[in-house]
């Protein structure tokens, strides 16, 4: 979502705001040592449990550039 602030703004203005509103929040990218292991050891049971990998492919670099948050590694911004 290009503007998130500007869409919930507009969103919580309307008179009578209709729908729902649903969050998908997620935190990707820590590299402390602790998340860093636990990832290794996870990612090495699926290979040994031949579990496809589920992740979707790198998003391409136009959409990147309109999603003001999507590199971010932290919801801090």
């Amino acid at each position: 979502m290009p503007d998130p602030g500007g869409a919930l703004r507009v969103w919580r203005e309307a008179a009578a705001p209709k729908g729902r509103l649903v969050l998908f929040e997620g935190v990707w990218g820590q590299q402390d040592l602790l998340t860093r292991g636990k990832d290794l050891v996870a990612e090495q049971l699926r290979t040994l449990m031949r579990v496809p990998d589920d992740h979707h492919a790198p998003y391409p670099d136009e959409i990147l550039r309109e999603l003001p948050l999507a590199r971010q590694s932290s919801p801090s911004p």
